[in-house]
């Protein structure tokens, strides 16, 4: 747990996704530009720290949201301001690591299954997010090659 989130307020990766599913719930992900790139959860929405006092009116109050990093410390300093600014704020306790030691799958909804599954496995092992930028590259090239091509 990070020394700026609250316990009262974190959730586990397995309850912030069933709270997806099940119920809607907002996920907001407060990372960097780069490090969004290098692998995310489905689903959620960036609007990167820096930019998040400026834009927090585009986010929801009538349904309570759930703010993620890499680790959680950046995510619970940004629970911590939604709480007393009103919103039904939480953390993700632990970030997008605990959301992939979790077997989470993230970022590869676009991914063909083979490769998804094939990732979903590598996942524990951490060697997920080497493959993932190695395959984000290879569709990348493939994508130019068919622009090229038309």
């Amino acid at each position: 747990m990070s020394a700026f989130a609250d316990p009262a307020h974190e959730l586990s990766p397995d309850e912030v996704a069933r709270r997806m599913r099940e119920d809607g719930w907002l996920v907001v992900d407060v990372r960097e530009p780069y490090e969004r790139e290098a692998g995310r959860i489905p689903g959620t929405r960036h609007i990167e720290m820096e930019r998040l006092a400026s834009q927090a009116e585009s986010i929801p109050r009538d349904r309570p949201v759930v703010f993620q990093c890499r680790l959680g410390a950046r995510s619970g300093l940004a629970t911590r301001a939604f709480r007393a600014a009103g919103w039904e704020a939480f953390n993700l306790r632990g970030g997008i690591q605990a959301w992939v030691a979790a077997g989470l799958v993230y970022g590869l909804h676009l991914l063909p299954r083979p490769t998804r599954l094939f990732l979903a496995i590598m996942s524990t092992t951490g060697v997920a997010e080497l493959c993932y930028s190695l395959t984000e590259a290879l569709d990348w090239n493939a994508r130019a090659a068919r622009r090229r091509c038309t």
